[in-house]
């Protein structure tokens, strides 16, 4: 059973609703009063915002066979550096 579904049963009075938004739409929406709870995965809201980590994930890199790095287990942020890196728009 999943958290929603859980708290769907345990609070049948309260009314629930699940919109798909952009990280920035939802701390918009939650300084205006359009939302009350946003869950997100990529950025952290901005101070102003109460937050909290509920998960933290591993960042993956995929790099070509003959690539420098290619074959390390584990590579530190630094190593990147100067590397074209193709990631998510901040927005998404």
């Amino acid at each position: 059973m999943n958290a929603l579904t859980a708290f769907r049963r345990d609070h049948p009075l309260v009314e629930t609703s699940m919109v798909e938004l952009t990280d920035d739409e939802q701390h918009r929406r939650l300084r205006d009063g359009g939302l009350d709870l946003a869950l997100t995965r990529v950025a952290p809201p901005t101070p102003d915002l109460p937050h909290e980590v509920l998960v933290q994930e591993s960042l993956s890199a995929a790099v070509p066979s003959g690539h420098r790095l290619a074959g390390v287990r584990q590579a530190r942020l630094a190593d990147l550096a100067g590397e074209a890196i193709v990631f998510y728009p901040r927005a998404v």
